[in-house]
């Protein structure tokens, strides 16, 4: 019964409590973040120390 009164009430996303996001500007987000997180990591090249 709780599960279905939650359920009525619609969810919200906010970015920092300022501006609504919807599932098109999340989705958009998450896919330049995972771009740029892909591109760096193909950039980076782990240096090994010699002592």
């Amino acid at each position: 019964m709780i599960v279905q009164i939650r359920a009525q009430k619609p969810c919200k996303l906010t970015a920092m409590g300022f501006a609504d996001v919807n599932l098109r500007a999340f989705t958009r987000v998450l896919s330049s973040s995972w771009s740029y997180f892909c591109l760096l990591n193909t950039m980076y090249t782990p240096t090994i120390h010699e002592n």
